[in-house]
């Protein structure tokens, strides 16, 4: 995992401390988050770390401008422990409007 990941506002679960949480609420909700950066990724097996990473990046931008259930947003290792609640009360705060 890179310094950088891609979820979705309704997701309370941060992905670099509780991946599998995560990964279980993502799949539940049909998001399949991985599944959209799989996607619009190139084949990474033979490429470095780091081009591995700037690929997975990429990918996620691209996710983020299709942005097929409109709640995607790229978080960074250093932000998400307050980006991800903030998310989710905006989340809330739109759904419940």
């Amino acid at each position: 995992m890179g310094d950088c990941v891609l979820t979705t506002m309704d997701n309370p679960w941060n992905p670099f401390t509780h991946p599998k949480e995560w990964l279980a609420y993502d799949t539940r909700h049909g998001y399949n988050t991985n599944r959209w950066i799989a996607f619009f990724s190139r084949d990474s097996s033979k490429f470095d770390d780091e081009m591995r990473d700037k690929e997975i990046e990429y990918a996620m931008n691209k996710v983020l401008e299709v942005n097929p259930f409109g709640l995607h947003i790229k978080v960074y290792k250093n932000e998400a422990s307050k980006l991800i609640p903030m998310a989710n009360k905006a989340y809330k705060e739109l759904a419940s409007a």
